[in-house]
C-alpha cells in the first residue's frame, strides 16, 4: 500500500502556497472537486515537453516535436489525461517519462547530476504508481545486456547505480521500509 496519495497533497500543496489565486483569477473556486476535475488535464500537459526531451535527446528536435504530437492525440493517453479522471496514472505518466529521460542523459552525458534527478523521478513514480517494479526491471535488463555485449561503462554505472539505487533511498526515506516487489510477490 501506497501511504501517500499525491493529488491529494498537491492540492494541499497549492493551496499552502498560495497558488489557489490562479484559479479565483478565472473565477473559478478553489475546491478539491475543481482540482481534481483540472488535475488530469494539467499532469497531462507537462508529459509533452518531457516526450519532447526524450526524442531530442536521442535524435533531433523535430522528432521530438512530432512524438509530443503523437502522444498528445493518443487516445489511450487522452483517456488518462482527461479532465475528471483523477486517478495515478496521469502523474506516473510524467514521471516515468522523466525517469527514463534522466537515465539516458545521465548515461550519454556520464552525469550524477541527472543520474540522481532520476532516481528522484523514480521515487516519486514509486510513491504514486504500484507498476514502478516495471522501470526497475527495464534499468536492470538494460544495464545487464550491456554487460552481455561487452560495453560496460562508467557511464553505465553512473546512470543506473544514480537513477535505481538513489531512487530506492529515496522510496526508503519517505515510506516505511517495505520490499519493493511486494505487489507482484502477494
Amino acid at each position: 500500500p501506497v501511504p501517500f496519495y499525491l493529488p491529494v497533497l498537491s492540492f494541499l500543496f497549492i493551496k499552502a502556497v498560495g497558488l489557489n489565486a490562479l484559479f479565483e483569477l478565472s473565477n473559478i473556486p478553489y475546491t478539491f472537486f475543481n482540482f481534481a476535475m483540472l488535475w488530469p488535464a494539467i499532469i497531462g500537459f507537462f508529459t509533452m515537453p518531457a516526450i519532447y526531451l526524450i526524442c531530442k535527446e536521442l535524435f533531433d528536435k523535430k522528432t521530438g516535436i512530432i512524438a509530443a504530437f503523437l502522444v498528445a492525440t493518443t487516445p489511450a493517453f487522452i483517456t488518462r489525461t482527461s479532465a475528471g479522471l483523477f486517478e495515478k496514472e496521469c502523474i506516473a505518466g510524467v514521471f516515468m517519462i522523466l525517469a527514463v529521460y534522466f537515465f539516458i542523459t545521465a548515461y550519454r552525458r556520464s552525469s550524477w547530476k541527472h543520474a540522481i534527478l532520476g532516481g528522484i523521478n523514480m521515487a516519486i513514480l514509486h510513491l504514486t504508481w504500484g507498476g514502478v517494479q516495471y522501470f526497475f526491471l527495464l534499468f536492470a535488463t538494460f544495464a545487464l545486456i550491456m554487460l552481455l555485449l561487452n560495453r560496460f561503462s562508467i557511464n553505465l554505472l553512473k546512470a543506473y547505480s544514480g537513477t535505481v539505487l538513489i531512487g530506492l533511498v529515496f522510496v526508503h526515506l519517505f515510506t516505511p521500509l517495505q520490499d519493493i516487489f511486494s505487489a507482484t510477490s502477494k
